[in-house]
């Protein structure tokens, strides 16, 4: 979706600290209203969602797949 410039809200899962830029409104599953806080974050903010569009943009240029499933690869045969 970054590549598409599509804003979106992500739960905080630390998998995705590497991926998805720090910009992006997180929500923390299992807790009471932090999904909501986040969408209403991203929506109220149109600041906010042009930077999440430059930033997930640029992210996805910097992605390698390669690299990332031999690091995967790497810590499966550890």
């Amino acid at each position: 979706m970054m590549n598409y410039g599509l804003p979106f809200v992500i739960c905080d899962l630390p998998l995705y600290d590497e991926i998805v830029p720090s910009v992006y409104p997180r929500f923390k599953i299992g807790k009471p209203g932090s999904l909501s806080n986040a969408l209403n974050t991203l929506i109220s903010n149109p600041n906010l969602i042009n930077e999440i569009i430059i930033k997930g943009r640029s992210q996805v240029k910097l992605f390698k797949p390669e690299e990332s499933l031999s690091a995967l690869l790497s810590t499966i045969n550890y």
